[in-house]
């Protein structure tokens, strides 16, 4: 059999090139999602580093599914984009009051499970992902919920 340059180039197209006008949008937001997740996981660790080691785990626990949420949604977008997503580093947290800081957290994790409910609607094809992801988000904002129970 001979190699055929032009099928190889048809075939690379048709894996690079999105299926839908929609999805530049789709991988738009999920690149800006993934570059939350990462920075939630910074902030978490941040946070953690201000509290007893029973505490500190729980919120360990969260920023490493927070890496793991950003890794799925990474592999997301490069099956939309057919290119990695290279996120800047986010930027280390110093926070101030550790209650009003969980507080929001409970809020945002809250947020982020309406969002990838959102999603899944939206993109049918990820959708049992990221129902995954929005039962992590509300797991998270239990756990953090238990932690105010016993620090308030």
């Amino acid at each position: 059999m001979e190699y055929d340059l032009q099928k190889e180039t048809r075939v690379w197209e048709r894996i690079r090139t999105p299926q839908c006008q929609c999805r530049g949008a789709d991988a738009a937001e999920i690149a800006k999602i993934v570059c939350a997740e990462m920075a939630d996981a910074c902030f978490y660790r941040a946070l953690a580093a201000a509290l007893p080691a029973k505490e500190r785990r729980c919120l360990l626990e969260i920023a490493q599914d927070e890496n793991k949420h950003a890794k799925t949604l990474s592999a997301i977008y490069f099956l939309l984009q057919g290119q990695r997503l290279c996120p800047e580093r986010p930027p280390r947290f110093c926070p101030s009051c550790l209650t009003e800081e969980l507080r929001k957290r409970w809020r945002e994790e809250l947020a982020a499970a309406e969002r990838y409910e959102k999603l899944a609607e939206q993109m049918p094809e990820f959708a049992s992902t990221f129902r995954c992801l929005a039962a992590d988000e509300k797991r998270h904002a239990q756990m953090i919920l238990c932690l105010l129970q016993k620090m308030v």
